[in-house]
């Protein structure tokens, strides 16, 4: 037996609207974890301040963000010209930084946010009534 269906008029626009909403939920969900993930290594703030959801996208922007996120090796840092680096009060024209690790605050709250997703939709299947699929 062959079974048709007819969509509303404007279920497209309300499909979308309904998936933009909860793609911001979810870019604030983001910030939010990411924003908890840097919280332990703040020392001036501006990391952490920076970390914002617009719209279905989540920000981090400061100059040293990708340091923070995927660590740095051994690196010589050097002053400009006629100009000194100036480090718990001494004065340097280069100083050779130890690295650090990668502490990953956006991909760490990505990842807490994908598994509690996927725990939601597999109770939704498991669960029948209240979750994706109903028990008719």
């Amino acid at each position: 037996m062959l079974r048709s269906f007819q969509m509303e008029p404007g279920w497209d626009t309300k499909l979308q609207r309904e998936l933009d909403k909860k793609l911001e939920e979810l870019a604030e969900q983001i910030a939010n974890q990411a924003r908890a993930n840097l919280a332990a290594h703040t020392i001036t703030g501006d990391l952490l301040k920076s970390v914002r959801a617009e719209g279905p996208d989540t920000f981090i922007g400061t100059d040293h963000w990708r340091h923070f996120e995927y660590g740095t090796q051994r690196h010589t840092i050097k002053a400009k010209p006629k100009k000194a680096l100036k480090f718990n009060g001494t004065y340097a024209k280069k100083v050779n930084h130890p690295g650090n690790r990668e502490y990953a605050p956006m991909r760490k709250a990505l990842d807490a946010v994908f598994v509690s997703i996927n725990a939601g939709v597999a109770d939704g299947f498991v669960s029948g009534g209240d979750g994706f699929i109903s028990g008719g």
